[in-house]
């Protein structure tokens, strides 16, 4: 956390130089910070992926919610990432229209678990 933490600070620091006279080069530090921040995101999915796994083998939980709970998670992640950069350069439709579509993306991908969550509940 601290170095995401650094990272952020330090890109912020350099776009603010060039906010004033250099506007577009603000905007490119701020998307290389976000790059370099998604992947520090993208080692910390990796360590849930071995702990859900870990999880897995005490658990009897079908491996495919595993992947789906990390897909709808980085998703979340992506959409948000990207519709905030979007809007930091000024381009609030395209981040809205990127929200929607990770929000229908998660709606997609969750189907099969909510159908066997149906098929619990109806089993009872």
């Amino acid at each position: 956390m601290l170095k995401a933490a650094i990272t952020g600070i330090v890109a912020i620091l350099f776009a603010m130089q060039f906010k004033n006279s250099k506007s577009e080069y603000a905007v490119y530090i701020s998307f290389a910070a976000g790059i370099i921040l998604i992947f520090m995101v993208i080692s910390r999915f990796m360590i849930i992926k071995n702990s859900l796994e870990e999880l897995q083998q005490y658990i009897d939980i079908n491996p495919d919610y595993i992947v789906i709970m990390i897909k709808i998670a980085g998703i979340s992640y992506i959409s948000d990432i990207t519709s905030t950069m979007c809007e930091d350069a000024g381009f609030r439709t395209i981040a809205s229209q990127i929200e929607m579509i990770g929000r229908m993306s998660i709606l997609t991908i969750s189907i099969p678990v909510l159908l066997a969550l149906f098929e619990t509940i109806t089993g009872m």
